[in-house]
């Protein structure tokens, strides 16, 4: 078991403290829990945690304080903290006439992924004939774990407003998936897989499956 290291850090010592620990931890896995309670703490947070690949989770003081009393409120921050951690909050116990197809066999591959778009462009923009310069958010989703039942992921930048993802993030994301999923299952490829694409209008059907 590893002991928490609990430490005073400033709001404005933050990104020095993110270095401090790449290089502290530099081959081992990291995770900062901050609790302040300033209201723009949390952008700046998760952009150190793409930096530095540090994982965090942020709790406002507010929340911090209201736990002990509330709790559902302790249950989220612990709950957020263990899959943070790569743990697993919840099992699912299928009812028997679907034990042997449920996912914890190992042999389905769930895959889920959806686009998320920036907000439109101003008419001012629009006017000027100014491109996007917003990138759109591919995020994906997978049972590729050591445990069959445990969705991981993660995300990609693509060109503004294209609902269609790349094909080139599409390739290697899914080159990941299986290369991870294999080597969770000692080597095995999925028997089925199920793709789920979500955000997406009748119109556009042909152009995602493209």
């Amino acid at each position: 078991m590893v002991y928490p290291v609990i430490r005073n850090v400033a709001f404005e010592d933050l990104e020095e403290f993110f270095k401090q620990i790449r290089a502290e931890y530099r081959n081992q896995r990291a995770f900062v829990m901050y609790v302040d309670s300033r209201d723009d703490t949390h952008d700046d947070l998760k952009l150190l945690e793409v930096l530095y690949r540090i994982v965090t989770q942020h709790v406002h003081g507010r929340v911090a304080r209201e736990a002990p009393k509330k709790s559902s409120t302790l249950e989220n921050i612990v709950n957020k903290l263990n899959c943070k951690n790569f743990g697993q909050c919840y099992g699912i116990v299928p009812e028997m006439f679907a034990s042997n197809k449920w996912i914890s066999t190992g042999k389905t591959l769930i895959i889920g992924y959806d686009v998320c778009h920036p907000d439109p462009q101003s008419k001012y923009e629009r006017r000027l004939g100014m491109t996007p310069c917003q990138p759109s958010v591919l995020g994906i989703s997978f049972n590729g774990a050591a445990c069959a039942e445990t969705f991981v992921g993660d995300y990609s930048y693509q060109a503004p407003r294209r609902e269609q993802v790349t094909g080139v993030i599409l390739e290697e994301r899914m080159a990941w998936i299986l290369k991870l999923f294999c080597a969770n299952r000692n080597g095995t490829l999925p028997e089925l897989v199920i793709i789920t694409r979500d955000g997406v209008s009748e119109g556009q059907f042909k152009m995602v499956r493209l």
